[in-house]
């Protein structure tokens, strides 16, 4: 610790107050000490170039990462060949930007190179605002485009090439091991300055050889820091950034980009962002105001920004001409001669000729070089003599053309030869130096020679400031003409908009709205000139569809309900809303009664007539159903005997050919009247009343027997029986005979079995058919099959009252009953699992269907063996068939389609094996 830092002497009679003083400036010393203290330590950190470590162990890298300051590096993968691609190119201009210019943009690189130039930027402003800073970033990376590739800036691929080039550089120069933490604004950071002040001290700033050699490190690869520092060392032999770009001297970008590296190698920060995630210290910020302060010196001549630049190129650049820290009249003789052709000039006047007409024409807000005023005089101001006035002229335009020439660096032989033939002429020499002063920047003094040729008549007008500043506005705010739909024309500016903004655009005009904010300006662009050449092509007038029937007066009016319609026809009026307290005024009353008597008059009321019931008389009906209806009559008359609770007498019952038959159409009625009677009544029944319809009307049986005949019940003779045994079938369980309509399931049919016995099934719905598996049981379907083998063991799963129902006969049973298809498909694997299991003994269809292991075949593997077998049997017998017939095989195996009605050959194997086995009888 220095004498100056030494804490004071704590005495014993110090007070309280005393003593937290002197604490406080113990506290403050110390920490100072430890401040330069760890800037020494990390002055020597960066100093090493060895990158050993300084903590007495290997320094352990977090990640394999390409090494900092590589030959290799240095060098973009996509330099290591040359080439002059347009995208090459674009991508250079990216590396370079990053090393001479700025690490980051102010704004995005879309909005950036998107930008238009603007005529009225000036540099001293270039930091005043951001779009102040986006044009002065748009020429910085214009300068460093070749001049055919400028014109493409604002397109897709050149952003696109240009945003990845400096990705990659950042890459390249960002990958380092952090240590320490900057605690310093930029422009006081103790490691910028040369002396490591830690405030700042203009004469020191940025002298600092640490940031000189981190900017070394990235033009000229990791040897030059090193001969830098020692002095020792070779330059590498391969190619660096500056062979690359061909940097050729110091730029403010450049000692901006090495300072804001210097501070974030310093830094907690592991990753370069333009703001730290770390620290949050906001490293393009920090690049801002170094890079402004650089600037306003080299505009001001200020000596150490000069010096600054004057020691880096020395050291960086020795053998370049165009060092920015040159000093007037010390650097080149070409930049002396230019300032003192502009120091003569701005000691002329110019004279504006009169034209006759009387107007005077001024150039407001127009400066030369060192204030220089650029307003011309008025008419008849003259300054000396005419011939004095043309000498004077001649000598400025030489001195200016000379100046002119060393400034573009152009050579003093036939050149200077050409032009001096040109100064002879005062017109034509003044236009050379108005050339080559717009050249060189000076816009001022030459629109004053401008302004002066006019009135010679040999040069056409300049165009006025209020036509060129308007002019300018809209190609920078990018203002476009679209029509409206009204007819006219409107002005619409697409700069700032932003891609939601775009598509309504597009929307309003018709056109797509897919793409990004380019694509969407570019349709619009293009749409704006189509309709500056061929309005007509561009109308926006609704498209008229069909004639409109005129606007609406009131609401839409819904359509009323069907009983609403029904009620306006039978009340005339509309009806008043009933309410719990009468509210309706004396003449509502009056006109209330009104309606009513008028209603009544209209409808007058008719008594409703009595139903009487029809007498029952005999139908209309033909000879061929008298018959029919007098058995019905019969059967009425007998029942209602029965229900009679005294027996008549024998001989009261009519017989069946001497009985008068009544026919009566309502018989349901006379089965309802049973039931005012008690009919829990028996009695005996005459023998001579039996009675039996005949045997060939079908809609009078009752019951069948499964003995083969039928047979009709009969009245006993002898013995008691219950009235209530002979209750009508319930209507649902008979056939309706009237209307000759029977469901298929309900239709009566017939199965005789194989001992010769009928079975007549009224009802197919009846039969209970239970979930039947044969998996396990091969031998159970065989002896159900059918029963007129010796398989039959008089058992099925279906039985029919007392009897069993081989599965042969189930398509006889349930086909045209909707039922079959639930059993289709089962049975027919049953029925060739039996075939197969019939060709043979039960061990021999057991050793025909073993598994690869050995094994028995599961029931579903043996039904698909089989459908295998079929198919090559069908195969082979369609083969037979076409050998047999030959040519007879069209005709044969042929059927007609029902829809065209042609003959169509058959060409399934399975249809033709099929039909060959009927015409052989197999």
């Amino acid at each position: 610790m220095s004498r100056a830092n030494e804490p004071p002497t704590v005495l014993e009679d110090l007070s309280r107050d005393e003593l937290l003083v002197l604490a406080r400036q113990n506290e403050k010393a110390l920490n100072d000490e430890r401040v330069r203290a760890d800037t020494a330590e990390k002055r020597a950190v960066l100093a090493d170039t060895t990158n050993r470590s300084h903590c007495g162990r290997p320094r352990k890298r977090t990640r394999p990462t390409r090494s900092l300051l590589s030959d290799d590096e240095n060098i973009p993968d996509d330099d290591q060949v040359e080439d002059d691609s347009p995208e090459e190119k674009m991508r250079r201009a990216g590396h370079k930007y990053v090393i001479a210019e700025g690490l980051w943009f102010s704004s995005t690189t879309e909005s950036v190179l998107e930008t238009k130039l603007s005529q009225s930027y000036e540099e001293k402003n270039r930091f005043a605002n951001q779009s102040q800073k986006k044009q002065g970033e748009l020429r910085a990376v214009r300068e460093l485009l070749p001049e055919e590739l400028r014109g493409e800036l604002r397109k897709e691929w050149a952003i696109f090439e240009f945003d990845k080039a400096m990705g990659r550089q950042r890459s390249n120069t960002s990958s380092k091991n952090a240590a320490g933490k900057i605690t310093y604004h930029p422009l006081t950071a103790p490691v910028l300055h040369s002396d490591g002040s830690i405030s700042h001290n203009p004469e020191t700033f940025l002298h600092n050889k640490l940031v000189m050699h981190v900017a070394a490190a990235i033009i000229f690869g990791k040897q030059k820091p090193r001969t830098l520092a020692t002095g020792k060392g070779s330059s590498s032999s391969s190619r660096c950034m500056q062979d690359i770009h061909q940097i050729t001297h110091t730029t403010p970008g450049m000692v901006r980009n090495a300072s804001v590296l210097t501070l974030w190698t310093l830094s907690a920060d592991t990753s370069l962002k333009k703001c730290g995630q770390q620290t949050a210290v906001n490293c393009h910020l920090i690049g801002e105001q170094i890079h402004e302060w650089l600037l306003n010196g080299l505009r001001n001549r200020h000596e150490p920004v000069l010096r600054l630049f004057r020691e880096w190129d020395d050291e960086l650049f020795p053998d370049t001409e165009a060092s920015l820290g040159a000093a007037l009249g010390t650097g080149s003789a070409n930049t002396e001669d230019l300032h003192e052709a502009l120091e003569a000039l701005s000691h002329t006047q110019v004279v504006e000729m009169d034209t006759g007409s009387g107007d005077e024409d001024d150039m407001e807000g127009t400066t030369g070089v060192d204030g220089m005023d650029g307003e011309g005089p008025r008419d008849g101001v003259r300054g000396g003599s005419q011939a004095n006035e043309s000498a004077e002229e001649s000598s400025v335009v030489a001195a200016i053309v000379v100046a002119g020439l060393s400034a573009v660096s152009a050579t003093a032989g036939a050149a200077v030869c050409a032009i001096n033939s040109l100064v002879t002429d005062p017109p034509y020499a003044l236009l050379v130096a108005a050339c080559i002063l717009c050249f060189c920047g000076f816009r001022a003094p030459a629109a004053c020679i401008w302004k002066r040729l006019e009135h010679t008549g040999l040069f056409p007008p300049m165009a006025t400031t209020e036509h060129i500043s308007s002019s300018q506005a809209a190609a920078e705010e990018d203002i476009q003409i679209f029509p409206t739909k009204a007819g006219s024309t409107e002005q619409r500016t697409l700069t700032g908009k932003k891609q939601d903004e775009l598509k309504d655009m597009c929307r309003d005009y018709g056109l797509a709205v897919s793409g990004n904010k380019t694509q969407l300006k570019t349709r619009l662009r293009e749409f704006s000139e189509r309709y500056s050449k061929d309005p007509a092509s561009c109308d926006l007038s609704p498209v008229k569809h069909r004639t409109h029937k005129g606007p609406r007066d009131g609401p839409k009016k819904s359509q009323p309900k069907q009983s609403a319609n029904r009620r306006a026809a039978i009340i005339d009026t509309e009806r008043i809303t009933e309410r719990s307290k009468d509210t309706r005024t004396a003449d509502e009353m009056k006109d209330l009664l009104i309606w009513a008597d008028r209603t009544v008059a209209r409808l007058t009321y008719k008594p409703p007539k009595p139903q009487i019931p029809p007498t029952p008389s005999a139908p209309n009906v033909s000879s061929s159903d008298r018959s029919l209806h007098d058995r019905i009559q019969v059967i009425e008359d007998r029942l209602a005997a029965i229900a009679t609770p005294q027996a008549p007498a024998t001989d009261q019952w009519p017989s069946a050919s001497s009985a008068h038959y009544v026919v009566y159409d309502h018989t349901t009625e006379s089965f309802q009247n049973f039931s005012n009677y008690d009919m829990n009544f028996s009695f005996d029944m005459p023998t001579d009343m039996a009675w039996a319809p005949t045997s060939d009307n079908p809609n009078l049986h009752i019951g069948q027997t499964f003995n083969g005949s039928s047979s009709f019940p009969t009245l006993p003779s002898s013995q008691s029986h219950a009235v209530n045994s002979l209750t009508p079938t319930p209507a649902s369980c008979v056939p309706d005979t009237r209307t000759g309509i029977t469901s298929k399931a309900a239709a009566s049919r017939s199965v005789k079995l194989g001992d010769g016995t009928v079975i007549n099934v009224d009802d197919v719905k009846q039969i209970a058919v239970p979930a039947t598996s044969f998996v396990e049981n091969i031998e159970r379907l065989n002896q159900m099959w059918d029963d007129t083998s010796a398989y039959w063991k008089n058992d099925s799963v279906v039985m029919i009252g007392n009897h069993s129902i081989a599965l042969i006969y189930w398509p006889e049973i349930f086909k045209k009953t909707g039922l079959w298809s639930a059993h289709k498909s089962n049975w027919t694997e049953w029925k060739f699992l039996v075939e197969r299991y019939r060709q043979g003994t039960p061990d021999e269809f057991g050793c025909a269907f073993r598994s690869k292991d050995g094994g028995r075949m599961s029931y579903t593997a043996i039904c698909a063996a089989l459908r295998n077998e079929r198919k090559n049997t069908d195969k082979d017998l369609a083969e037979l068939a076409r050998q047999e017939y030959g040519r007879e095989f069209e005709s044969t195996f042929s059927y007609r389609c029902s829809k065209t009605n042609a003959r169509v050959v058959m060409t399934k194997a399975s249809s033709i094996a099929k039909e060959y086995k009927r015409l052989q009888g197999l």
